[in-house]
């Protein structure tokens, strides 16, 4: 009499092969987490240097044609040809570069970000108060909503008209 056998996997084999892939999908996540992590973080300094970037040509653009600018609050505004201001706002605009009063970009670019300018002597070892003379630093800091600073660079101006 021929016996016959029966096609399939057991139980033993099933669950063997389960813990096989329980194991192989472990491993994969983490290895890949941690390079998800680092992407996240490579695209947030990468969006942080964008910001930064914009903010500093849009000031320097102005700054490098003025023919006479004048630094107040502490370093922290400034008034360029006695028409165009940069400050940093208030009120609803905490914490965004404003000119004349209006917004430089929209609210949703800086996506929880807020912005620090500084305008510094040409040592840079102190903020600018008063008529500005010759050269000198922008310092502009980008910091989260909450925590420290996130991203902050110095740029040197000088300006044509001095």
């Amino acid at each position: 009499m021929k016996i016959q056998r029966k096609k399939g996997f057991t139980l033993v084999e099933l669950i063997v092969a389960m813990m096989l892939f329980g194991i192989l999908t472990a491993s994969a996540t983490a290895i890949l987490v941690p390079t998800l992590h680092t992407f996240e973080r490579a695209n947030d300094m990468a969006e942080l240097n964008v910001l930064l970037d914009d903010i500093a040509n849009t000031l320097t653009n102005d700054l490098r044609r003025a023919a006479g600018i004048t630094v107040a609050n502490n370093g922290s505004e400034a008034t360029i040809n006695d028409y165009i201001t940069y400050s940093i706002g208030t009120g609803e605009d905490e914490g965004l570069l404003v000119r004349n009063g209006r917004l430089v970009y929209d609210r949703r670019y800086y996506k929880g970000k807020t912005v620090e300018i500084q305008y510094r002597n040409w040592q840079n070892t102190a903020a600018l108060d008063g008529d500005v003379n010759g050269p000198f630093y922008l310092r502009i800091t980008i910091r989260y909503d909450t925590g420290p600073a996130a991203a902050g660079r110095d740029y040197a101006v000088r300006p044509m008209g001095m």
